[in-house]
């Protein structure tokens, strides 16, 4: 259930992220170069197809064994 907060604060980040993005052209005179921006906007649709992911796959408590073996 924790883990619905965060990724709902990490959702609510995105937009802000892809809001200052959007502005971005703008505050710089219009010196931004178009590939930067469109990985920008590349980055941030990844990062909200995995968080969209993770949001529609049912939480389970992780296993121990994989438990043990990401800690080392």
């Amino acid at each position: 259930a924790g883990n619905k907060g965060v990724l709902a604060r990490l959702v609510g980040r995105l937009d802000q992220l892809q809001r200052e993005v959007s502005g971005l052209h703008e505050r710089v005179d219009h010196r931004a170069f178009s590939s930067d921006l469109n990985e920008a906007f590349r980055i941030i649709r990844r990062v909200e197809g995995v968080c969209n992911h993770v949001r529609s796959r049912p939480w389970r408590a992780p296993s121990r064994t994989r438990v043990m073996w990401s800690n080392s």
